[in-house]
């Protein structure tokens, strides 16, 4: 699957989804930034879960511009707001959406 955005400068590959912005403080994913966005509380689409990938240029980009780069109270929309302004491609991966793994597997952590 990556062998074949091998030669893209800059790319976003991952399980790309939108969802509800919870505004209660006592729900699991809770977002306290909640109002940012917008009446319908609706994230924008970003790559959603436990996996996503990043073109070598677009980490550098990132570790470069850490100390300005708007955080929220979830990595993937964190990581996601930041490639809204960039000019990267985005990919949606259906092999990196949580549905698509064996039950019971699991990947393992550096």
């Amino acid at each position: 699957m990556l062998e074949t955005h091998w030669d893209k400068p800059r790319v976003y590959i991952g399980c790309m989804k939108s969802g509800e912005v919870f505004s209660e403080a006592t729900h699991k994913w809770y977002e306290p930034d909640w109002w940012k966005f917008g009446d319908g509380k609706s994230y924008f689409r970003h790559a959603s879960g436990e996996m996503f990938v990043v073109s070598r240029a677009v980490a550098q980009f990132i570790s470069i511009n850490r100390s300005v780069l708007r955080t929220y109270a979830h990595d993937d929309v964190s990581v996601g707001s930041w490639m809204i302004g960039l000019a990267v491609k985005h990919v949606n991966e259906a092999k990196l959406c949580c549905s698509s793994w064996p039950s019971g597997h699991l990947l393992p952590r550096n």
